[in-house]
């Protein structure tokens, strides 16, 4: 709709909105995987707390 909009190909507009969405998913997925990765060492360092020394 926009690459439409500035005057790009019908090809080149498709481009755009795959390019565009591809980056929005990339980035949610490094989101997700930063947050499984906080939480598995928060697991781990409440699981070495709690085993008696």
């Amino acid at each position: 709709m926009i690459g439409a909009w500035v005057g790009l190909s019908p090809a080149r507009s498709g481009l755009l909105a795959n390019t565009v969405s591809g980056v929005v998913a990339g980035t949610q997925y490094k989101t997700i995987g930063a947050t499984w990765q906080a939480e598995a060492a928060v697991r781990g360092a409440e699981a070495s707390r709690a085993q008696p020394e």
